[in-house]
C-alpha cells in the first residue's frame, strides 16, 4: 500500500562528519554524518517558495545547516527530483529539521536496498534516484564565500532504511588566496579535459558516495568571488588580512595538471600551469606557501573572446570563456 507522510528530518552533522584543519597542507573534511532523529506529521513546505541553499563552513571548520538549505529526498527509485525537504532552522547550525512530503511504501522489507531513502544535497530538479543509484547536478560556476565554499556546491548524499541518515560530502577541492584584487573570475581545467561539472552518476561505494560514470559534463570549472552582483572581485590578501576561497572539484587524479586561468577586470587575462595534482573524497589542500596568483603574467584578452561569466546566476555554465 502506497500512501504520502508528512516526515520531518531531524539532521546532526556529527563528530566524524567535521571539517578540521591540520598541519600541513590539507584542510581535511572528516566525514560528519547529519542523522536524522525523529518522524513526525508536519505541514508540507511549499516548493515554490524555496529559499537558495547554503551549507557553509564555520570558523573552527566545521560544516553548518544554514537557513533555507533544502534536499532532493527518494524512497527507493522515484520518478522525476524526488521530495522537496526544507530547513527549519532560523540560524546557522550543526543540528537541523527537514520538512516535507514525501511517497513511501508500508510494509518495508529489511534488508532490500531498492526501498532505501536517498537524500541529496543541495535541492536541484535535475536531481533523480533510481532506488541503487542517483544521478547529481554539479555546479559549472560556483560563486565562492570568503573562507567558505559556494552555494550549494560542496554536494553531499546519503541513504538508510530508516529515519536515521547519516549525510557524506561527494567532493574535494582547493584553497586558496590572491595577491591582487582585480580578479573577477577564475577557472580550473584539466589538462586532459577531465570532467568536472554537470550530471554525474553517483553510488555508495564501500559505503561512501562516489562518482561512477559522467554523462553530458563540461571540462571547465568556474569560480565567482562573493557577492550577489556583477563585476565583483576577489578580496586581495595583505600581511595582515588574509581571505581564503574554495573551489570545489570532482575528486580524481589530474595526472598531466591543470591550468587555472585569471579574468581581470581590466580586459586582461593569465594562466598558472599546475603538475600532477590528486583530489580526494571531502578534503581541500590548502595552498598556503603561494597565492594562487603566484606569478601570473597578465596579458589583454585575444580580439573578439570576453570574460565567461560574471552573473551571480550558477547551475550549469554553458558556454563563453576562452576557446580552449
Amino acid at each position: 500500500m502506497r500512501k504520502y507522510l508528512a516526515l520531518c528530518f531531524c539532521a546532526l552533522l556529527a563528530l566524524a562528519s567535521c571539517t578540521q584543519e591540520i598541519e600541513g597542507d590539507v584542510l581535511d573534511a572528516k566525514d560528519q554524518a547529519r542523522q536524522t532523529l525523529q518522524a513526525v506529521t508536519l505541514d508540507a513546505y511549499d516548493a515554490d517558495a524555496a529559499l537558495a541553499t547554503k551549507t557553509e563552513r564555520a570558523e573552527n571548520g566545521s560544516v553548518l545547516w544554514t537557513p533555507g538549505d533544502a534536499i532532493n529526498l527518494f524512497y527507493g527509485a522515484s520518478e522525476g527530483p524526488g521530495s522537496y525537504f526544507v530547513a527549519e532552522n532560523t540560524v546557522a547550525t550543526n543540528i537541523t529539521k527537514f520538512r516535507g512530503y514525501i511517497e513511501v511504501v508500508t510494509g518495508i522489507v529489511e534488508g532490500s536496498t531498492d526501498l532505501l531513502f536517498w537524500g541529496i544535497y543541495p535541492y536541484n530538479e535535475g536531481n533523480s534516484c533510481n532506488g541503487t543509484s542517483a544521478t547529481i547536478q554539479l555546479q559549472q560556476v560556483q560563486r565562492s564565500g570568503e573562507n567558505s565554499w559556494g552555494e550549494g556546491a560542496l554536494v553531499s548524499l546519503g541513504r538508510s532504511q530508516g529515519l536515521a541518515m547519516g549525510f557524506y560530502n561527494l567532493l574535494g577541492g582547493i584553497a586558496f588566496y590572491v595577491t591582487d584584487d582585480n580578479i573577477e573570475e577564475i577557472v580550473f581545467r584539466g589538462k586532459d579535459s577531465e570532467p568536472v561539472a554537470g550530471p554525474v552518476t553517483v553510488s555508495f561505494v564501500d559505503n561512501v558516495p562516489a562518482i561512477t560514470s559522467y554523462q553530458d559534463t563540461a571540462a571547465d570549472l568556474h569560480l565567482l568571488p562573493p557577492g550577489e552582483y556583477q563585476n565583483e572581485t576577489f578580496k586581495k590578501t595583505t600581511p595582515t588580512d588574509t581571505t581564503w576561497y574554495f573551489m570545489v572539484i570532482p575528486p580524481r587524479v589530474y595526472t598531466n595538471g591543470h591550468t587555472v586561468t585569471f579574468y581581470k577586470n581590466d580586459g586582461t587575462y593569465g594562466v598558472r600551469e599546475f603538475g600532477k595534482r590528486t583530489v580526494t573524497r571531502n578534503n581541500f589542500t590548502r595552498i598556503r606557501s603561494t597565492p594562487l596568483n603566484n606569478g601570473v603574467e597578465f596579458v589583454p584578452l585575444p580580439s573578439g573572446l570576453k570574460i565567461g561569466t560574471n552573473d551571480a546566476t550558477g547551475g550549469i555554465y554553458d558556454g563563453g570563456g576562452v576557446d580552449w
